[in-house]
């Protein structure tokens, strides 16, 4: 497949809207995906990047974009959104993430970097996405520390509640499902806890791809509902 119409001119995956216009707001999150999902895809478009995520020396954050004219490449714009794709991504790939384990220690593990509004280059203030137990198991998952095991367990309860509100709660309007996917896949390639088969029982992966694919084709996003479906071994429509 020719993925070209929704790269930027240096390779970076976005989002290619209805009036032709490109957006990077995603990449973060999207470059997650292709390194999570497809190692044909990662070494085609991630590898030739300068960096697999783009990172503010000076602020010390991640970015989701390095195009400092736009929005999307400056700092406080990095969301939990963002973060949890990446982390995923990273590891599936076996890319380091120090700059960015070592900016999230700063925030104490507990928020995002996103204390600016989207789409606009001047914003007041907000306060940024709060960051809880899922993407702390995923930094334990990343680093293996030798206490790992004993809390992923509790850790991964948010994600066992997440499976349960994506299979009956979740109405059929909210398709942003691919964070859960990701996080899913990775918890049961690297140290699965009591509770992933529990997890991986209640997903119901082929409803999630549907809904992610309509969101892929309602915001002109890169098709990763494909990679996911290629991952799991899934026909496409």
């Amino acid at each position: 497949m020719d993925y070209s119409k929704w790269l930027d001119e240096k390779g970076y995956p976005g989002c290619r809207q209805d009036d032709g216009s490109w957006d990077g707001g995603d990449t973060a999150a999207i470059l997650g995906t292709i390194m999570a999902l497809s190692p044909a895809l990662t070494e085609l478009i991630v590898k030739p990047l300068p960096e697999a995520c783009p990172y503010d020396v000076v602020y010390h954050q991640p970015l989701r974009h390095p195009d400092r004219k736009k929005w999307y490449g400056l700092p406080h714009r990095y969301s939990r959104d963002q973060l949890i794709a990446m982390l995923c991504g990273a590891m599936m790939a076996g890319v380091a993430l120090d700059n960015v384990f070592r900016a999230h220690r700063e925030r104490w593990f507990v928020t995002a970097w996103n204390t600016r509004k989207n789409g606009v280059v001047e914003t007041p203030w907000k306060f940024p996405d709060i960051c809880g137990p899922e993407v702390w198991a995923l930094w334990i998952r990343f680093y293996k520390p030798w206490w790992g095991w004993f809390v992923l367990t509790f850790l991964d309860v948010e994600t066992l509640v997440g499976a349960i509100t994506w299979r009956w709660f979740q109405p059929k309007t909210n398709q942003i499902c691919r964070n859960h996917m990701l996080v899913s896949f990775v918890m049961r390639r690297r140290q699965p806890s009591l509770l992933t088969p529990f997890i991986q029982a209640i997903n119901d992966y082929p409803e999630m791809i549907a809904r992610w694919r309509a969101s892929n084709e309602a915001t002109g996003e890169f098709p990763t509902a494909d990679l996911f479906a290629d991952f799991l071994g899934i026909p496409k429509p």
